[in-house]
């Protein structure tokens, strides 16, 4: 058992009742949230519930999975279970851990039964690990601040999505032409453009330490050693999904119910893959059961298409949006992971967030991520020669936070540019200090290397963030007069997040406007380190390192 930690049933803990509502009560104009039966939350224009709660299915396709929390008015379908009314414990600590500890004990629970259900005793009896409440406390605040980005990963994603989905619509259509361009497009039927060739079976060709992938219309299947194809093609189901077209610019073997393409010369590969995807191809479905197609009706579909360099042109637009996407896509499955970790370490007690001999004291916020965090900067950029100064444990983390957040919570606007005091003073190097993960060392400078209880720290880090952080960081190693040129780059990227925060446009004026308002910045504009060049190049530089934003 966890030092101050206890064993609770949850019905010592909240109410669990059932809503009253059925799926026929759901309004989709209405002003509330309705909880039914799966992951989709409808809307409703009456409210039984005004208060903290969390949710969960009890029988169908969701039982045991689908998890909502909610502080607000809002409704439930009969058989969703609201749990509500939670005394001794915070209400989003029981909705992680219920979230994540309990769905296996729901799945182990449910499979002695015949139905597919879960009764209201099963969940009342199960026991949960509780913290004193200020650590839940603060295990809610670290995962809220996790989800808060996640969430906002998730609708930038979504943006950007938007705004491809809408530079395809224009650029397919001629209504936007790139710059350069005005020549007519030329109307061909889709045979004129490239054959159709047929998958085959896989069956004696599959190898599982095979070099090319064998394709199906959901995607990779597996491997083998032979290929049907070797150069850029499209390819597009012919039975079962045929509306999710797919790119392959290496050699391939596709099964029969996936067609791939031979693109005939002067015609772009990736440029058909776009034009592919404005294609309504359940229009063109020839089946009344599984969807269908043919070879023959692919070819006969009729498109607009301008000539090679134009392809080209537009290929590279949407290609960068992808790319762009993609790497937000990466940031995204990063920070869902990184949460996943610290759900695993914070909920079970591995990790404490307060010392258990001060369970009644103030919470340290966050103290001990941030010093594993500086652990592993501090392990990965010090020597004794070269301690780990106080400039740097201000600079590495912020760049560190903004790569792995995108933000970098905490820090104020002081003359060496963002500075968080807490990193010194209450958080990360305290605690560092205490546990023997870093002691002071005077090389050429003062500073700091890791101690003898380093390898502690670093396995968390290694288990929350993996390599690709500190591999990103090591650009920062060797640069020329890095104490400069980090502070210029700091400084400048604080002053964008906050026009960005503010809605303004980002240029060079704009961001010596900040500085120049800022009392513990504004002499910067007197050295030449903080030149209108140098603004520039600072700004493009942040742009490459963390993207455009919102």
């Amino acid at each position: 058992m966890v030092s101050g930690w206890r064993l609770e049933k949850i019905k010592n803990l909240m109410h669990i009742e059932t809503g009253s509502r059925n799926t026929e009560h759901k309004d989709d104009s209405g002003r509330y949230l309705f909880f039914v039966r799966s992951h989709k939350i409808e809307y409703i224009d009456t409210y039984h519930y005004d208060c903290e709660a969390v949710l969960t299915a009890g029988d169908g396709v969701g039982t045991g999975k689908v998890f909502h929390y909610v502080n607000g008015k809002f409704d439930a379908h009969q058989r969703v279970y609201v749990m509500s009314k939670f005394d001794g414990i915070d209400g989003k600590y029981f909705y992680y851990n219920f979230s994540t500890s309990f769905i296996n004990e729901v799945i182990k629970q449910t499979a002695k039964s015949s139905v597919d259900s879960i009764r209201r005793n099963m969940i009342a009896d199960m026991e949960i690990l509780l913290p004193p409440i200020s650590e839940q406390h603060a295990i809610v605040e670290i995962l809220s601040n996790m989800d808060g980005y996640i969430a906002a990963q998730e609708k930038l994603i979504a943006k950007k999505k938007a705004i491809k989905q809408g530079a395809m619509q224009e650029l397919f259509t001629g209504k936007w032409r790139l710059p350069g361009f005005d020549g007519e497009w030329i109307e061909r039927k889709l045979s004129e453009i490239l054959d159709v060739g047929h998958g085959q079976n896989q069956k004696g060709i599959e190898k599982p330490d095979g070099k090319y992938p064998i394709l199906g219309t959901g995607g990779e299947m597996g491997h083998t050693n032979c290929y049907l194809y070797d150069r850029p093609s499209v390819l597009v189901g012919r039975k079962g999904t045929i509306d999710n077209p797919q790119y392959i610019d290496k050699p391939f073997w596709t099964i029969d119910t996936l067609f791939y393409t031979i693109i005939h010369d002067n015609f772009l590969a990736k440029y058909l893959y776009y034009l592919f995807c404005m294609i309504d191809w359940n229009k063109y479905n020839e089946a009344s059961g599984v969807p269908s197609l043919s070879s023959k009706t692919i070819g006969e579909i009729e498109v607009r298409i301008p000539l090679l360099p134009e392809q080209t042109a537009i290929t590279t637009v949407l290609s960068d949006m992808d790319t762009e996407i993609e790497a937000l896509t990466v940031k995204l499955n990063k920070a869902t992971s990184i949460k996943r970790g610290m759900m695993q370490e914070l909920l079970t007690g591995r990790i404490r967030l307060i010392k258990p001999e001060a369970t009644t004291g103030p919470v340290i916020k966050g103290g001990y991520r941030e010093s594993v965090i500086l652990v592993a900067l501090v392990n990965a950029f010090s020597t004794e020669q070269y301690p780990f100064t106080a400039f740097d444990r201000q600079k590495f983390p912020y760049l560190f936070h903004r790569h792995i957040e995108g933000v970098a919570k905490g820090y104020k606007k002081f003359a060496a540019g963002p500075y968080n005091p807490d990193l010194k003073y209450k958080a990360a190097r305290p605690i560092a200090l205490k546990k023997r993960y870093i002691r002071e060392c005077v090389g050429l400078y003062k500073g700091d290397v890791v101690a003898e209880n380093a390898g502690e720290a670093l396995n968390y880090f290694a288990q929350w963030y993996g390599d690709e952080p500190l591999k990103w960081m090591e650009q920062f190693r060797y640069i020329k007069n890095r104490k400069e040129e980090l502070e210029l780059l700091t400084t400048v990227d604080k002053a964008i997040m906050e026009l960005r925060f503010a809605g303004s446009p980002v240029t060079m004026l704009m961001v010596k406007e900040v500085i120049k308002k800022t009392p513990a910045w504004k002499d910067k504009l007197t050295r030449p380190l903080f030149s209108d060049a140098n603004i520039t190049r600072a700004i493009e530089w942040g742009i490459a390192l963390f993207g455009q934003g919102e």
